[in-house]
C-alpha cells in the first residue's frame, strides 16, 4: 500500500507531457527485458576498425592539463567484487537492470556505496598520477596494467543492461568521463584489444543515456552529469555514427540547465552545496573540453560557472570546505582532486552578503577571531519533488574560529530509512519545529509535499554587527496555522542573541 501510495504521489508531480514520455519509456524497456536483442544489436553499428577512430591514434591530448592537486601518492592496486553490498554483504543480482528493486527498503543494501566504486574515478587518479610523474614512476606499468585489469573485469562481469550498474544513467555519464580521461592519458600504451573493449562499452553507455535521461520532474545534477558523458562520447568519438545527435542535444540541455539550476546570484536551485560543487564541477570539465577542442563555448556556460564558484567562495569554511546543507554523497565529477574554481577561494571574506534568489545571508567578520554565520532563509529545493533539500528554514551555522552550531549534513541515502529520515527533518537543524512536525511534508527518500515559502523581511546594520530578520510559512497547514518569524543580532564580537516569535493561534508544542 505504501508503494502504491508512493506512485500515485509521483504521478501527480508529472506534467501530461512527461507522463506519455514515462509511458513510452515503461513500454519500450519492457520489450528491452522481453527481447535483449534489441538493444545487444546496438554494437553492430559501431565502426568495426579502430583506425577509423582518430581519437586513438592522435599523440596530442584533447584533455589535458586539468588541474589535479594532491593526488595521494599511495595506492591499493585491489581487486574489486563489482556487485557486492559493502554495507550488507549481500551480492546484487544480475538480471535486468531495470527490474532490480534498489530504491530505498530494497533486500540488498544501499545501491550508492557499489555504483561509486564503479565510476572507475579512482582509476582516473592513478592515470592522472602517472602522468604528472612524467612515466618516471617506477610502478608504471603494475599502474597500467591494474588500470586495464580492473576495467576490463567491469566491462567483463557487466554486460549490457545486467546488473546494477545500468540502473542510473548518470552512473554511465560518469564512466565515461573517466574512462575517456583514462584514455587519453594512457593511449600509446594500451592494447588494440583493450581499445575495442573499451570503445564498445563507451558506445553503448551513450546510448543507452540517450534512452535514459533525466528530464522533466527528474532534472538535477543527474541531468547535467549524462549530457557531459553524452558530450565527451561524441566529441572525442565523432565516428559514432551517432555523435553529431548526441552533441546536439548534449549542448542544447547543458545551455538551458546552466541558466536553470545556477540561479542569478550564483547559488544552486536544488538547495544542496555539495551538489551543487559537483554540477559546477561537470561545467567546467564541459568547458575545458570544448575548449581543448576549438568547439564555440556558449557564453551561459562561463557566466554561470563563475558565477557559482563566486557564490560558494563566501561559504568556504577554511577546516570543511563548503557547508554540508541539504544533501550529499560522496561523489565527483571525475576526482575529488580536482580543482577547477576560476581563482582561489577564501574564508577570510569580511562583510555582509545576501542571496536573494538562492535565500542566503552570511555575516564574516576578523576581530581578530574569524567568526562566521550562515542565515537559512531560502526555498525547500528545486520544483516539484525538492528532492535534494533539507526542511532547515530559518537554521543557522556559526563558527567562531571553530564549528559551534552546525548542519548536520545527510548521513545516508539508501542505509536505514529511519536515519535518513531524520536527517532531512526540522528537528535535525538549528531552527524551531512546531508541534513535532517538519516545515514541510516528508513523502518518500527524494520527494517533499507541502513545501514552505521563506521571506527576508531586513538587514539592519549597526555599527558593531547586524540585525537579520527572516519568516516561513512551513505550519500554515497545521489545523491552527502558525508563522515562524526568526530575528538575529550578531556583532564584531561574537555575540550572537536569536529571537523566535511564533505568530497564530491555538495550543503548540515547541522545540528548538
Amino acid at each position: 500500500m505504501k508503494n502504491i501510495s508512493w506512485y500515485f504521489f509521483r504521478l501527480r508531480l508529472m506534467s501530461l507531457p512527461e507522463i506519455i514520455y514515462q509511458i513510452k519509456q515503461g513500454f519500450i524497456f519492457q520489450i528491452y527485458r522481453l527481447l535483449p536483442y534489441t538493444y545487444q544489436r546496438w554494437l553492430n553499428n559501431m565502426p568495426d576498425s579502430l583506425e577509423l577512430f582518430s581519437f586513438v591514434s592522435e599523440k596530442h591530448s584533447h584533455l589535458l592539463p586539468i588541474p589535479l592537486k594532491d593526488i595521494p601518492q599511495n595506492f591499493d592496486l585491489k581487486n574489486i567484487d563489482w556487485h557486492l553490498a559493502p554495507d550488507t554483504g549481500k551480492i546484487w543480482p544480475k538480471r535486468f537492470s531495470l527490474s532490480i528493486p534498489y530504491r530505498p527498503g530494497n533486500i540488498y543494501g544501499d545501491a550508492r556505496l557499489v555504483w561509486e566504486k564503479a565510476r572507475f574515478q579512482e582509476l582516473a587518479n592513478l592515470a592522472f598520477l602517472y602522468y604528472l610523474k612524467d612515466d618516471k614512476l617506477e610502478e608504471g606499468r603494475e599502474i597500467i596494467d591494474y588500470i586495464c585489469k580492473i576495467v576490463s573485469s567491469w566491462i567483463n562481469e557487466n554486460p549490457p543492461l545486467r546488473g546494477i550498474h545500468y540502473i542510473s544513467a548518470m552512473e554511465c555519464g560518469l564512466r565515461i568521463i573517466a574512462l575517456c580521461f583514462i584514455l587519453d592519458i594512457l593511449r600509446k600504451r594500451l592494447s588494440s584489444a583493450f581499445w575495442k573493449k573499451v570503445l564498445k562499452t563507451i558506445y553503448f553507455h551513450a546510448k543507452w543515456i540517450e534512452k535514459r535521461l533525466s528530464l522533466f520532474s527528474s532534472l538535477g545534477n543527474h541531468t547535467i552529469a549524462e549530457c557531459t558523458g553524452l558530450l565527451c562520447a561524441s566529441l572525442l568519438f565523432p565516428e559514432f555514427p551517432e555523435a553529431k545527435r548526441w552533441y546536439k542535444k548534449a549542448l542544447k540541455i547543458l545551455e538551458k540547465e546552466a541558466e536553470h539550476q545556477i540561479l542569478p546570484d550564483g547559488g544552486g536551485i536544488e538547495q544542496a552545496f555539495w551538489y551543487h560543487k559537483f554540477v559546477l564541477d561537470l561545467y567546467g570539465l564541459v568547458i575545458h573540453l570544448l575548449k581543448n577542442k576549438k568547439q564555440k563555448i556558449p557564453e551561459v556556460f562561463e557566466k554561470q560557472w563563475e558565477r557559482g564558484h563566486k557564490f560558494l567562495s563566501f561559504f568556504y569554511n577554511k577546516k570543511e570546505g563548503i557547508p554540508d546543507i541539504g544533501d550529499r554523497d560522496d561523489g565527483f565529477a571525475l576526482s575529488p582532486y580536482l580543482k577547477l574554481a576560476p581563482k582561489k577561494e577564501s574564508s577570510k571574506w569580511e562583510g555582509i552578503k545576501t542571496f536573494f534568489h538562492s535565500g542566503y545571508t552570511v555575516v564574516s567578520y576578523q576581530s581578530p577571531y574569524l567568526i562566521k554565520l550562515i542565515f537559512d532563509h531560502g526555498p525547500l529545493g528545486m520544483p516539484p519533488a525538492y528532492g535534494h533539500g533539507h526542511a532547515d528554514a530559518l537554521s543557522i551555522l556559526f563558527n567562531i574560529e571553530e564549528d559551534i552550531f552546525i548542519d548536520p549534513g545527510t548521513y545516508t541515502y539508501g542505509g536505514d530509512q529511519r536515519w535518513r529520515k531524520y536527517f532531512r527533518s526540522t528537528s535535525a537543524h538549528n531552527t524551531i519545529t512546531v508541534d513535532g512536525k517538519d516545515q514541510a511534508v516528508q513523502k518518500g527518500t527524494f520527494i517533499w509535499d507541502k513545501p514552505y515559502n521563506c521571506r527576508f523581511l531586513n538587514c539592519i546594520k549597526l555599527e558593531n554587527g547586524v540585525i537579520l530578520i527572516a519568516e516561513h510559512d512551513g505550519y500554515k497547514r497545521l489545523f491552527s496555522p502558525v508563522k515562524h518569524q526568526r530575528a538575529i543580532y550578531i556583532n564584531k564580537n561574537g555575540i550572537l542573541l536569536i529571537l523566535d516569535q511564533i505568530k497564530g493561534k491555538g495550543k503548540h508544542q515547541i522545540e528548538l
